[in-house]
């Protein structure tokens, strides 16, 4: 299979797992191609496609999170990246963080007086170019950011085993 670019014919050597799927020529290559190269594909046995590369980019996000506080004073955290998460566990870490409005939250979260076995957290998001820290109290995180802070308990709780 040869892939014209530009006029430039290419060979696939150096390129692996390559399929024709109806319409989408997958390429999967050590040095991806350019976004938006126009290419042709020739191949005897399947005939002639041509069209835009398009590549897939995975979006990473990265939480940084810490737990102070309680009835022991105990310190946990974890740093989670989703590049090294399953696709299915960084999309709902995803989710959590945007569910959570984490982006427009403020730096400090108060709620109701606190206690001596109250936990504290504090996260760091780092998602699509933009990176914002919370600080919050136990008691004082909206629902939907527990929702997130449980996630990332269970997730730091893991990676300790």
């Amino acid at each position: 299979m040869k892939i014209r670019k530009k006029g430039a014919l290419l060979s696939l050597r150096g390129w692996h797992n390559t399929m024709l799927c109806g319409a989408v020529l997958v390429l999967s290559a050590a040095v991806p191609p350019v976004q938006g190269a126009r290419f042709l594909v020739s191949d005897r046995s399947r005939g002639t496609a041509q069209g835009y590369v398009q590549t897939l980019e995975r979006k990473t996000l990265k939480v940084q999170w810490e737990r102070t506080g309680g009835f022991a004073g105990m310190r946990m955290a974890a740093t989670i990246d989703s590049g090294s998460l399953s696709d299915a566990e960084a999309r709902r870490l995803r989710e959590l963080v945007e569910a959570a409005g984490f982006f427009e939250l403020p730096e400090e979260l108060a709620g109701p007086g606190g206690g001596a076995d109250r936990f504290l957290y504090t996260l760091t998001v780092e998602m699509d170019g933009r990176r914002h820290t919370v600080r919050t109290a136990e008691a004082a995180a909206p629902a939907a950011l527990r929702s997130l802070i449980r996630w990332l308990t269970n997730a730091a709780r893991a990676r300790r085993r």
